[in-house]
């Protein structure tokens, strides 16, 4: 009886020390990107502008936040992203005239490809066994979407395979946001031809 009892604590310890891994991975993971990210924005700016930054989550935060006030997105589930691949693929006029999205699109063309492939790249090789995230799956995708100028087909396709858990952290929310906004960047510039 004595050995059963051990034996089912230590289990149990097992468990908690493996999930207690992959929460401290999860968060290394997701500070790698952010890092990468900010490092990459960082220098086009300062290249671009002189000392003038941007950090992207704050942007994607705003952005979220102005469709959630628009009621564009009720919340930021896989499934209102879906939704709004398919408002900003119809051009809906909601999103064209939106003044936080107009504010923000113009930046997309600058940041897009360092964020969807250049830091999932870099972040896959960096961890290199210890990802068990969705990561993989969008650094997977991410030269097709780039070859393909950002398919809406595959900017669905990445949406579905980033894990629910994973969703909710804006890390992996962003690079959606920013190739959604590089779509709007040329649908606004139409409508002002």
């Amino acid at each position: 009886m004595f050995l059963k009892k051990a034996y089912i604590k230590l289990i149990w310890l097992a468990l908690i020390g493996l999930f207690l891994n992959n929460c401290h991975a999860q968060t290394d993971i997701r500070s790698s990107i952010r890092q990468c990210v900010k490092d990459k924005t960082d220098k086009h700016f300062q290249d671009l502008y002189s000392e003038s930054t941007l950090d992207v989550y704050l942007m994607v935060d705003s952005i979220e936040s102005s469709l959630r006030s628009a009621d564009i997105l009720k919340d930021l589930s896989k499934k209102e992203y879906l939704r709004l691949v398919e408002g900003v693929k119809k051009s809906d006029s909601a999103l064209i005239e939106n003044n936080t999205i107009k504010e923000f699109s113009t930046i997309s063309g600058l940041v897009v490809s360092d964020i969807v492939s250049f830091c999932p790249y870099k972040t896959v090789v960096e961890q290199e066994n210890e990802i068990e995230s969705s990561l993989v799956n969008q650094f997977r995708l991410s030269q097709r979407l780039l070859a393909t100028g950002y398919e809406f087909s595959l900017i669905k396709e990445y949406i579905v395979d980033i894990a629910s858990k994973d969703f909710e952290a804006v890390e992996y929310r962003t690079p959606i946001m920013i190739m959604l906004l590089f779509h709007l960047e040329n649908k606004i510039l139409e409508r002002t031809r």
